[in-house]
């Protein structure tokens, strides 16, 4: 990864309060922030609800063009 996409990475995971930054002299420290955990489990409970929403319908969607054969 370059380093302008790692830098465009972390700000947009430092705006959406997912992590902190610390600086050390000319270093940055990052790492997770204290909401970005739940965050991130709350993200990943919404992306599972899209799925279990995305398998029923395409899988109806399958059923339908096979009935149509």
């Amino acid at each position: 990864m370059s380093r302008p996409a790692i830098c465009k990475h972390t700000r947009l995971l430092t705006r959406a309060g997912l992590i902190r930054a610390k600086k050390n002299g000319r270093e940055r420290i990052y790492e997770l922030a204290p909401r970005g955990g739940r965050a991130i489990k709350e993200l990943i409970v919404e992306l599972e609800e899209v799925e279990r929403f995305w398998d029923t319908a395409l899988e109806a969607f399958k059923r339908f063009v096979e009935e149509k054969q």
